[in-house]
This record gives structure tokens, sequence and C-alpha cells, in this order.
């Protein structure tokens, strides 16, 4: 049996729920600032205000935790830098948008 699962969920899946919490804790922590999560019924997003100036230890944390997510972003606006991570709760999103999707997983057997 081949297990076609993404890295980050490791060997048993997650709820969208604890994987939420879990980017949302990566993100507190890589920023300093405090998480916002909104829920609704197709996906679960967590956002942060990114500090002007981040060392690269934490930038990379940062980066890490983002990837966790289904898809993520960073806005800026005049005022405040943002970084999004949405989890969706059912399989990956298809919502448009300036967002990084996680490219599928290569299947046993493909190049």
């Amino acid at each position: 049996m081949c297990d076609h699962r993404p890295p980050h969920l490791g060997t048993f899946v997650r709820s969208p729920e604890a994987r939420a919490r879990e980017v949302a804790d990566r993100l507190a922590a890589a920023t300093g600032t405090e998480a916002r999560t909104l829920a609704t019924p197709e996906a679960i997003r967590v956002e942060v205000y990114v500090p002007d100036e981040i060392p690269e230890p934490l930038h990379t944390a940062l980066v890490d935790a983002l990837r966790r997510a289904d898809r993520y972003g960073h806005a800026r606006t005049a005022d405040a830098a943002v970084a999004w991570a949405e989890i969706t709760r059912t399989g990956r999103g298809d919502v448009p948008g300036e967002e990084h999707d996680h490219p599928p997983q290569p299947q046993e057997g493909t190049p």
C-alpha cells in the first residue's frame, strides 16, 4: 500500500482544527505576535502581523509554518504586513487569488 498524504500530515490524518492550531502556534512563535483565527465551513484561516524586521531563523520558521497550510500568502498595507494560512476542511481549496497552493505530491512509479 502506498501513502500519498502530504509530509506535514505524518502517518495519520489530523483534523483541520488540529492543523490550524499547530500553524497558529508556529506563526505566533515565529513573529512574536498573536495569531488570529477565522473559521468558515470551507476552511480555517490563520493570520499574524509580521514585524518589519525579522531575523533569519525566525523568517525560516515563518515560512515553515506557512508551508504546513493548504494555501498561504502575504499582504502589505501602508501600516502593516500580514501573513495568512488556510487549512481546508475537505480536500484542497480552489479559491483563486494571490495564494500559494502546494504542488501535488509525486505518486509512486511516476518520474
